[in-house]
């Protein structure tokens, strides 16, 4: 970026890839979709590790006084819990109590404790894929987030460079009135000469001035346009307003010169093609899936 940058501040010329190239780095939008695509991917990550073996660790310190005796109990323990696809839930501790006994009675010593335990549903819970539906909605939630991505990515492109031609279109615009003010001006040096010479009426010579002036007037408000659409693509590229720099002006004249070429596929095709491929299409057929599994488990609630 700092590449590109530098060379539009040296040329003060912005080409459509380095548009582009800024418009992905620096467009406000796009970077809110990417961060809410890693959120979701921290979410999945959060329910996937319900599924994984679970490590933990601890201790405990009691006293017991039960009148002239007193014990202290020191117990650290070590365990796991997992969660299996069946919905069966294993948990193992083992800890090591060291005991000791003061004010003059009893001894110390140490002792292991071992405990396990496993919980099985049988009815409702039991299906496998009832268990792992939240890891599989967050699988496909992230999914869908990454095709969201990748097609707004597309669309700021084609957004990019349409709005780039766009804004090369008013300044054309533009171009247009200031030539007619500098044709009006060689004709009202030629009308004056002849109105000094008495061929003209001085009334020629004031329309001539007046249509000036109104070329003038829609040159200014071409020039307007043109300033308020860039403006606008700053925005859409996410730079600074105060960032300066003109649009290639030889790629519309080149469009201009050898016009829009036409597609080389049929209407079908294209119907056929953004049928198979369009991603927000993808995510809606997908939805129709997580809706039916969505029934599935609520049906399964609905069990002993």
């Amino acid at each position: 970026l700092t590449a590109i940058e530098t060379a539009v501040a040296e040329r003060g010329v912005l080409t459509i890839p380095q548009a582009a190239a800024l418009a992905t780095a620096r467009n406000r939008e796009y970077h809110l979709q990417r961060e809410l695509l890693y959120s979701m991917a921290l979410d999945m990550r959060l329910v996937r590790h319900l599924y994984e073996t679970q490590f933990f660790g601890g201790g405990s310190l009691l006293y017991y006084n039960d009148g002239a005796d007193g014990s202290l109990a020191v117990e650290p323990n070590l365990g796991f819990n997992r969660l299996l696809e069946t919905g069966t839930l294993v948990s193992a501790r083992v800890g090591l109590r060291w005991v000791d006994t003061f004010l003059g009675l009893g001894g110390s010593g140490f002792k292991s404790i071992f405990g396990a335990g496993v919980a099985q549903p049988l009815l409702r819970g039991s299906d496998p894929r009832v268990v792992r539906e939240p890891l599989t909605q967050a699988e496909r939630s992230a999914l869908y987030q990454i095709r969201n991505v990748s097609r707004f990515r597309k669309i700021l492109v084609v957004s990019v460079v349409t709005q780039y031609y766009e804004t090369l279109e008013l300044l054309d615009v533009a171009r247009n009135p200031e030539a007619y003010v500098d044709s009006l001006r060689a004709l009202e040096a030629r009308v004056v000469k002849l109105v000094d010479a008495g061929r003209l009426p001085k009334e020629e010579l004031d329309q001539v001035r007046q249509e000036i002036l109104r070329a003038r007037d829609a040159h200014i408000l071409a020039r307007k346009e043109y300033d308020r659409f860039l403006d606008f693509y700053k925005i859409t590229l996410g730079v600074p307003p105060t960032m300066e720099f003109n649009l290639d002006a030889q790629v519309f004249e080149d469009l201009k010169a050898h016009g829009v070429p036409d597609p080389n596929f049929s209407l079908a095709e294209a119907v056929e093609t953004g049928l198979y491929r369009r991603l927000e299409l993808a995510n809606s057929a997908d939805a129709v899936l997580d809706a039916r599994r969505a029934v599935y488990v609520a049906a399964d609630g609905l069990r002993t």
